[in-house]
């Protein structure tokens, strides 16, 4: 913005040159009353026919009047005392990405690098500062006073707070708001994704990810690449492998909001026609609707056929931006999946036996150590493993939990998902109990019998959430489940 108002200097300039044009007839001896030419020069002035006496007399009032003028001048002094001498501009900067994106204000007093910075310049009031954002690459940025784009212009009148955010790659969420399947088209199930990305402060602009009768909801995305979720987290670079089969690439499920709150839940889609909710114009019907903490494809968008009535939140995807994300790779143990099923009644040293098969037909380091993590009678799963090591990782690297304990007790960022190879596998994986701190439940006794009348406690390979090592429990007689294999 542009003001009109002076700026600090200029309103000093002003007082400075009015201070000048009262100095002749402030000065130094008429201030003392002046002298006796001095007087009669004031009674001219003054326009008095008296004599000198009576001059004298007007220019020693003359010469107060100076005095008082000289009063006057102080009490404006005074005034500008009292007014504010500087004013404040104090700025929140994050990038979303991570990266070393920077503010920079001109003039010189507002200046901060991210990842996030806090900073505060001092500035005279009614300066215009002129704030730039610089991205090592081409990103998106948000103001929260309403500037747009990479650069803001303002003038201080007062002291002022802004955030900024910034990012090099699109961002993905989950709406912390649920809705019906009456968005009244998706232009507003648009607008119910930007809502909650503007109070959030997230930049870019965000479609709903929802179908319709005539196109896929990858459609709306089409141009854009590389997402990330608003903790800063990767969550895909494309959708390649999901738009041709169910598994794609994804690192970590977009399961938060925009303020990264957790969310699990279902979530509209409309995967195909006729489950769009009459293209998210109607309540009545069936919409498709995938899951928030699913990473595989076949259940995170194309999952569940529930009523349009039903209110759920919606995945939003920022589309400006086509640039591509790649996860940090982790130093770590390894898990993963195995790719072969394990029978029920083969016991615990048989699924170690596994593991470290599949570990050393993949190349993996320490193969000969890996263990299944499967709950005993005597003990539970995580019992087997040491939770002050190093945390787990998925063979490509990827960070399962922030630590060995938080994995271990379910707290974790991804769902392994991963063969010893590194190909994606969504299956069923034996537990024995419903965590990996509980002592077995039902785990076929001992895992020695496959008998229908036993039971046993399963998870999913590609479910995060709040309860990633437990899905359900079944009889000890189905046989086509794997194990999830730990380095210890």
């Amino acid at each position: 913005m542009h003001s009109n108002a002076l700026s600090g200097r200029g309103r000093l300039s002003v007082l400075l040159l009015f201070t000048a044009a009262l100095a002749p007839g402030c000065g130094d001896d008429a201030g003392s009353g002046g002298t006796s030419e001095q007087g009669g020069a004031g009674a001219a002035a003054g326009g008095t026919s008296d004599g000198g006496k009576s001059d004298g007399g007007g220019g020693a009032s003359l010469g107060g009047g100076g005095a008082s003028l000289g009063g006057g001048g102080a009490s404006l002094g005074g005034g500008g005392a009292g007014g504010e001498a500087s004013v404040s501009l104090t700025i929140h900067f994050r990038t979303i990405d991570g990266g070393a994106s920077s503010l920079s204000s001109a003039p010189t007093g507002a200046d901060c690098t991210g990842p996030a910075c806090d900073v505060t310049g001092t500035f005279a009031p009614g300066t215009t500062v002129t704030l730039t954002v610089q991205q090592p690459v081409e990103g998106v940025v948000k103001w929260s006073n309403g500037c747009a784009g990479e650069r803001c212009e303002l003038t201080l009148d007062a002291s002022t707070t802004i955030d900024v955010t910034a990012s090099t790659a699109n961002i993905v969420f989950v709406t912390d708001g649920s809705h019906d399947g009456d968005f009244g088209g998706l232009s507003g199930a648009d607008a119910f994704c930007q809502a909650e990305a503007d109070a959030a402060n997230l930049p870019g602009t965000y479609v709903a990810f929802l179908g319709t009768s005539t196109s896929s909801p990858f459609d709306r995305l089409s141009g854009a690449r590389g997402w990330i979720r608003p903790d800063g987290l990767p969550f895909m670079d494309d959708f390649d492998g999901f738009v041709t089969g169910y598994n794609g690439e994804m690192f970590y499920p977009a399961s938060i909001s925009a303020t990264g709150a957790p969310v699990e839940s279902h979530t509209h889609v409309g995967s195909y026609e006729p489950d769009t909710c009459s293209d998210w114009t109607d309540i009545n019907g069936t919409d498709r609707t995938g899951y928030s903490t699913v990473a595989e494809g076949q259940y995170w968008w194309l999952g569940y056929g529930i009523g349009c009535g039903e209110a759920f939140p919606v995945t939003c995807f920022g589309t400006d931006l086509d640039n591509p994300v790649t996860p940090t790779v982790t130093a770590g143990r390894v898990a993963f999946v195995t790719t072969s099923s394990f029978p029920t009644d083969a016991g615990i040293a048989a699924a170690d036996a596994l593991c470290r098969a599949e570990a050393q037909s993949a190349g993996l380091a320490n193969a000969d150590q890996f263990l299944a993590a499967m709950a005993l009678s005597t003990g539970s799963a995580a019992s087997r493993f040491d939770e002050t090591g190093e945390p787990w990782v998925r063979p490509d690297g990827l960070l399962l939990a922030e630590t060995a304990q938080d994995f271990l007790e379910g707290n974790v960022l991804a769902p392994v998902y991963s063969t010893a190879s590194g190909d994606p596998i969504a299956i069923g994986v034996r537990i024995g109990a419903d965590s990996l701190v509980a002592n077995a439940s039902d785990n076929c006794d001992d895992w020695s019998t496959s008998s229908a009348s036993a039971f046993h406690d399963m998870a999913e390979s590609s479910v995060a959430g709040s309860s990633p090592f437990y899905y359900a429990t079944f009889e000890c007689s189905v046989s086509f489940w794997n194990v999830l294999c730990l380095e210890p």
